[in-house]
């Protein structure tokens, strides 16, 4: 055996071996001494990212935590508030019904008067100081301006035919009744002289009235009725109306034509969508009040003359009408008209539909608000703080509310109890009136709404539609409570797992880490031991230099 003092090779891997245990044991002693065992990303490179990413997350759900919590409070600070809102609005009911009974004196109700002043105040001092955090929460206010695509009529100008000439017919339009010719044409006189109507005004002695009835038509809903229609000659003025049907437009809409030079006029009446003949019958009246309401492509630039109700055709108060029966009228006052099977003109360019989007413009009584539960969804769910001051609860004609509903808004099947109402308008009236959550314009909550009876009778009617609106109101709130109180329990589950998931990644296993901790030591200890001996060999090397 060679003996080398120069290079000291067993003293070299013997410090190697203690450098090596004491690194060893140094990690030992940090992962003992704070219990994880990954301690940087040197520990466990991957481990290490996943476990920050955990952290991080975790840190937000407590955040969110508290958001929830946050956002629990202040709806039942709101809805707490709306709560006390309803127990005045139904004193306020109480106060009326005292005020529309006639064994109050005009004293006594100008003492109600008095009270519902004071209460009225009160319910619109709740909606304003109602605050949580600076932030006021029954006054919200949100306008939108959205997009809807629309049917609309071409633009055009009606001409009328000549009396012998009609381009379009049906058949069968009106009840039987006397049938002649006339003009050349074939007309069906009016069936039905009202007597009570003698002396109403206009040219002759009383008014004559026709009632449309298709059922007879023996035509296919609605397609045997597109561009069919029939026409009216104005006993009075000799000008045609002409009324045409179109699938085109929908059930309920209607466009006005007016001829340039004189005073007869086009309506085309739609009838996309009917199902039956009482809808095509209604869908005349329903089409007219369109029409007239809403204006048409020329109707500003051409029309002779002002329209003083929107059921009246023509100037000489030609008029579309709906009785006590459901059932479709048309009369004239004066002079007998004449109806024809068949429409007496045509419309240039020929009418068409077209698609068009339409900037809408609303404000609705509620404001948004956002509960941020650290999620891409969370980040997006809208709760609602509706607006319950006294112009959202007492709405006047002219509020700037949006209040009624849209189109698609109405149930596509009604329940059975809307059997007892024969049209479809009806229905969706008595559904607005009592299904539909917000309260219909035209209320009145001033200084005299309970000062006479019949003032206290129209504002029973109004608290009525207030009170519907308040339980929705507060309903909605409830929901939107329960709503966050699952969304904190659902942070919480998350929060508990996420730290789960995290402790089994970076937590250390005590019992594995104290064997590794005394391994460590002893090996240490023996490295000490061993590079001790090995200098006091190479001192035995000197012997030989004696």
């Amino acid at each position: 055996m060679s003996m080398n003092i120069y290079s000291h090779v067993e003293g070299t891997k013997v410090r190697n071996q203690l450098n090596s245990n004491n690194s060893q044991l140094a990690k030992s002693l940090q992962k003992v001494s704070n219990g994880m065992k990954i301690n940087s990303a040197g520990d466990d490179a991957a481990g290490y990212s996943i476990s920050e990413r955990m952290r991080t997350r975790i840190r937000g759900l407590y955040q969110c935590g508290d958001n929830t919590k946050a956002g629990h409070d202040m709806l039942n600070l709101a809805s707490q508030a709306v709560d006390q809102q309803i127990q005045i609005m139904a004193h306020l009911r109480e106060i009326a019904l005292k005020a529309s009974d006639d064994t109050y004196s005009q004293v006594d109700r100008d003492v109600l008067q008095s009270e519902t002043n004071q209460m009225l105040m009160q319910i619109n001092d709740i909606s304003w100081d109602t605050n949580y955090n600076g932030i006021r929460l029954l006054d919200g206010v949100t306008d939108k301006v959205t997009t809807e695509t629309k049917n609309v009529m071409t633009q055009g100008v009606f001409s009328s035919l000549g009396p012998s000439q009609a381009n379009t017919t049906i058949g069968k339009l009106f009840p039987a009744g006397n049938t002649k010719s006339y003009y050349a044409g074939s007309m069906i006189a009016p069936s039905k002289y009202d007597p009570a109507l003698v002396g109403y005004g206009g040219v002759g002695s009383g008014t004559w009235t026709a009632t449309l009835d298709f059922s007879n038509s023996g035509g296919a809903v609605p397609t045997d009725f597109d561009n069919q229609g029939f026409a009216i000659l104005c006993a009075n003025c000799e000008q045609f109306i002409s009324i045409t049907f179109t699938t085109n437009l929908p059930v309920g809409e209607g466009m006005r034509y007016d001829e340039k030079n004189s005073d007869s006029c086009a309506y085309y009446i739609g009838i996309g969508g009917a199902s039956t003949y009482d809808d095509i019958e209604n869908a005349v009246y329903d089409g007219v009040l369109y029409a007239n309401r809403n204006g048409s492509p020329r109707q500003q630039r051409y029309t002779r003359y002002p329209m003083r109700d929107n059921t009246i055709l023509n100037k000489h108060d030609t008029i579309v009408s709906k009785d006590n029966n459901g059932n479709i009228t048309i009369s004239q006052k004066g002079n007998q008209p004449v109806f024809y099977e068949g429409t007496k003109g045509t419309v240039t360019p020929s009418p068409s539909s077209t698609v068009e989007e339409i900037a809408v413009h609303a404000t609705y009584p509620y404001k948004g608000l956002y509960i941020q539960s650290d999620t891409p969804a969370s980040q997006n769910t809208r709760y609602q703080l509706f607006n319950t001051t006294l112009d959202a609860l007492f709405p006047a004609n002219d509020s700037k509310f949006t209040l009624d509903p849209a189109k698609s808004d109405y149930p596509d099947d009604y329940s059975t109890d809307y059997n007892r109402f024969s049209t479809v308008t009806e229905k969706e009236q008595v559904w607005r009136d009592e299904e539909w959550p917000y309260p219909k314009k035209g209320a009145i909550a001033s200084g005299t709404c309970v000062r006479t009876r019949e003032n206290a009778n129209k504002f029973l009617d109004d608290i009525d539609q207030a009170l519907k609106y308040l339980l929705y109101v507060n309903t909605s709130l409830g929901a939107q409570i329960n709503r966050l109180d699952n969304s904190n329990a659902n942070i919480v589950t998350n929060t508990e797992n996420t730290t789960a998931a995290e402790s089994n990644i970076r937590d250390a296993d005590m019992a594995k880490e104290m064997v590794i901790y005394t391994k460590s030591n002893v090996l240490q200890q023996a490295a000490q031991s061993m590079l001790a001996q090995s200098n006091q060999n190479l001192g035995t090397s000197l012997d030989l230099l004696k």
